[in-house]
């Protein structure tokens, strides 16, 4: 609903906020310091984004692996001036979004499997984003380069493609070498899957490394979807993912 949005995204900018405080707490002596306000150079207009995020939650029944799931994204940032310290930026680029599903007891997605023979079920979705915020640099150094940043807007994303795979052992006996066989099937097109993914997202860092978090508006597939269980009779809802997402930025 749309107060439980309000909520989730009220925590999600407080958390990084207090993470902007982390940053300001060391000694006097260290302490970064807002020396002057300096036009933003030529050279700090554009630069290449790199960013991992984990998905912050779980679902039972649905084991993914969090250090394994989440999404990578690369772009490229172009800064338009405003004033002396902001600045509105365009980074537009491509997502990946990985779920790593391992076996368990209570599995139910992507399928009931949870036998000793299956190694693990993966889900790859591909978008192409661009994500329009407005970035505020402070406390230049002596050759005038920004050391703080904090960075605010809203991601827009469109899929471009999607991908399955299901890794299973051939038998639970080891070949006469000691390897154990694996057999990979892999799909190329995941039903049901949702056009876009949009939310608003913010950075709190320095000029090359910050900490990141999104919150997705969008569910990963489509709603009111079903899928079908393994008896061919019944269906179940598709499982509706952790929206919050956080992680780490890097700039050059």
């Amino acid at each position: 609903t749309a107060m439980a949005h309000m909520k989730l995204a009220t925590i999600f900018f407080t958390f990084l906020f207090s993470v902007g405080l982390v940053f300001g707490q060391v000694d006097e002596n260290s302490a970064i310091q807002i020396d002057k306000k300096i036009r933003v150079t030529g050279s700090e207009k554009s630069d290449f984004i790199f960013t991992r995020s984990l998905l912050i939650g779980e679902i039972d029944g649905v084991p993914f692996d969090i250090t394994r799931s989440g999404s990578y994204s690369l772009a490229f940032g172009y800064g338009f001036p405003v004033g002396k310290v902001f600045e509105l930026k365009l980074e537009p680029g491509v997502l990946w979004y990985k779920l790593y599903f391992a076996p368990s007891q209570d599995k139910w997605y992507p399928s009931s499997d949870s036998s000793d023979l299956l190694i693990y079920e993966k889900q790859r979705m591909a978008y192409l984003q661009v994500p329009i915020g407005l970035k505020f640099k402070l406390a230049r150094n002596v050759v005038d380069h920004y050391k703080l940043l904090i960075e605010a807007g809203f991601s827009m994303g469109v899929q471009l493609g999607s991908i399955s795979k299901v890794r299973r052992l051939v038998s639970s006996t080891p070949n006469v070498d000691g390897a154990e066989p694996t057999i990979t099937t892999k799909t190329n097109h995941i039903v049901d899957l949702a056009d876009t993914r949009f939310g608003p997202y913010a950075r709190i860092g320095t000029n090359w490394i910050s900490v990141y978090g999104f919150y997705r508006m969008t569910d990963v597939f489509k709603n009111g979807r079903r899928f079908s269980n393994p008896d061919g009779l019944t269906s179940r809802k598709y499982p509706i993912f952790p929206r919050l997402e956080l992680g780490i930025s890097l700039t050059i």
